[in-house]
């Protein structure tokens, strides 16, 4: 009767180094040719650790003689074994680890006597999260704190270890795993977008950590109470927050890319799909008001909206279907964007960056395509203000600024919510 073997949980990964005995731990799940556990059988098994498969010069090769126990596993420790004659190197600590994960050949032998070993496979071990060159220290101890600084923890050169060169184990991507600040400050921050991980800096002493538009942000706090950043202008009388939603501060000059913002499908709440970098998708209209999903909704003829069916109570008042501002605000009227545009010095990006508001030229992203458009040279901001089957929203560029009471519903704007 043949024999074969599976393995049931692979190679481990695992953050041991080699020190007072321990290896790299294998099990294996010894089976007949019909699927049945060899229980309580001895077996052979041979190891090799390899830079690559079809490397042969500067492997560690070790064989461990074993029984499987009562459910047909084996268990090992590579490191701990017998070192065979195929063996470049004597021990496991003086393999050539490279910044290349390696390869673990693993063979099993079920005859014992007849030397006769049959291919499992290969399993890539992964290196732990700290200086995956520690097996190679050296210092007689191989710990962390390892006499020689070139493989420690607290080493001043350090060039082994996660935080000085992450090449090893991440990649360029944003959107597979934390990526760490490059230069982070104490107190820093990072969130997920719903796209990629972005920094928030540091509060001063005292803030509070709140979420605004879907974006972590610093608020002062006195007396019990938040203060909210408010801009007040004195020849309309009302009050604004200070900043776009989803951007991290106020505006310092037209083209400050921080205070830019989010950029809403008109009517949508903070769904993730506001991110200037949110997926798109055109396979399908949102067939209620809040999408199950916050991808960034294309449109393809007439409504030219993200949402089947049109809704009217959408970002009507504080109190409107998916109003997207914090407590107390709202989506700004037409008439509020008319009478804010009234009261600037000139009607153009120089009066909107000049005005308590502080405005800037967002630009805009497309409902057709999911492009982004004129940023840095147009400013779009929504209004709550319909207009049969479009919206009307603030445009200023270099030259002008107006109302436009025409805008497909689909399309991304920024917003900027007034205090009611």
């Amino acid at each position: 009767m043949g024999n074969k073997s599976i393995i049931t949980f692979g190679l481990w990964l695992f953050s041991l180094f080699i020190v007072n005995g321990q290896g790299i731990p294998i099990q294996l799940s010894v089976m007949d040719e019909y699927g049945i556990e060899k229980t309580n059988t001895q077996v052979s098994l041979r190891l090799t650790l390899k830079n690559d498969t079809a490397a042969v010069t500067g492997q560690y090769q070790e064989i461990h003689n074993l029984f499987s126990d009562e459910f047909g596993i084996v268990s090992a420790l590579l490191g701990e074994g017998i070192v065979t004659t195929n063996s470049q190197v004597l021990e496991l600590k003086s393999f050539a680890f490279s910044i290349e994960e390696p390869y673990v050949l693993i063979e099993l032998d079920t005859s014992i006597a007849q030397n006769n070993y049959n291919l499992i496979g290969y399993m890539r071990y992964s290196y732990p999260l700290l200086a995956n060159r520690a097996l190679m220290s050296d210092s007689s101890s191989y710990a962390l704190s390892a006499d020689t600084s070139r493989y420690s923890n607290t080493s001043d050169t350090a060039d082994y270890l996660a935080t000085i060169d992450p090449g090893w184990y991440s990649d360029s991507s944003s959107t597979n795993e934390l990526e760490l600040p490059a230069n982070p400050n104490t107190g820093d921050l990072v969130f997920w977008n719903n796209t990629e991980w972005v920094t928030v800096a540091s509060g001063s002493e005292g803030q509070i950590l709140g979420i605004f538009g879907g974006v972590p942000t610093w608020q002062d706090f006195t007396n019990g109470s938040l203060i909210t950043s408010d801009v007040y202008n004195p020849i309309t009388g009302e009050i604004w927050m200070d900043r776009n939603l989803g951007s991290s501060q106020s505006s310092v000059s037209s083209t400050d890319t921080a205070s830019y913002g989010s950029l809403y499908q008109w009517g949508r709440n903070s769904d993730g799909h506001e991110s200037r970098t949110s997926m798109t998708t055109n396979s399908t209209w949102a067939t209620s008001s809040t999408p199950t999903h916050g991808d960034f909704i294309l449109y393809s003829s007439s409504p030219f909206d993200w949402v089947w069916l049109q809704q009217y109570t959408l970002w009507q008042g504080v109190n409107g279907n998916n109003n997207p501002c914090p407590t107390g605000y709202r989506i700004p009227t037409k008439a509020e964007w008319q009478a804010e545009l009234a009261s600037w010095g000139t009607s153009n990006s120089a009066g909107a960056i000049n005005s308590p508001l502080a405005l800037s030229l967002t630009g805009r992203r497309s409902g057709s395509t999911g492009s982004l458009v004129a940023v840095g040279i147009e400013g779009w901001y929504w209004s709550s203000t319909m207009n049969s089957i479009y919206s009307e929203a603030l445009k200023f560029t270099s030259t002008t600024a107006s109302i436009q009471s025409s805008e497909e519903r689909a399309h991304g704007y920024a917003v900027r919510c007034i205090k009611h």
